[in-house]
């Protein structure tokens, strides 16, 4: 019984002295992007879930099931935009504008507007091709009206580029 005593009090104290994640660890990411669909809002975190920013987006018009997780992997300027087949086809009926299979920046049919995020997502059975992206049609922000991206104002996507660009970001949407 004896030993048994002292070697539940060297396991206690093996324990106690281990390193434990604490708030002051290094946390899986530098920033954390939250988009929440409910109010159509972006919101940025720091590492420590200091809320640092938010902005207006525009989300899809389909309902996606959340909570979808992914994280960055590469953020281009003026990007160049590939519309999907489905979506040539949608504007060539609602727009009656046949689009190219790619489009150029700046061009004003260009739906990436000036900042692309390119995301891996975790979450299975999610469209790659779903990204986090300017847009030609500020108007558009604060609606449900995409074909799975998300949009944000040009200036705020800039901003954003700016503030996470060469870091590890999280991102999480939700309901």
């Amino acid at each position: 019984m004896r030993n048994l005593k002292i070697f539940f009090f060297i396991s206690l104290a093996i324990l106690f002295l281990l390193p434990t994640k604490t708030a002051l660890a290094e946390s899986e990411y530098d920033y954390l992007i939250k988009i929440k669909f409910s109010e159509f809002k972006l919101f940025l975190f720091d590492a420590s879930g200091k809320e640092i920013i938010n902005f207006s987006v525009a989300i899809p018009k389909r309902t996606l099931k959340l909570p979808i997780v992914g994280w960055t992997r590469k953020i281009e300027k003026n990007p160049w935009w590939y519309p999907t087949p489905a979506t040539r086809i949608a504007y060539l009926k609602q727009k009656k504008m046949e689009l190219p299979k790619a489009i150029p920046p700046n061009d004003h049919r260009n739906a990436m507007g000036k900042i692309k995020f390119i995301i891996i997502w975790e979450t299975p059975g999610v469209n790659p091709a779903i990204r986090l992206h300017g847009t030609n049609d500020p108007n558009s922000i604060g609606k449900k009206i995409t074909r799975d991206c998300i949009r944000m104002k040009n200036e705020d996507a800039l901003l954003l580029k700016e503030t996470v660009e060469s870091k590890k970001v999280k991102i999480i949407l939700v309901f």
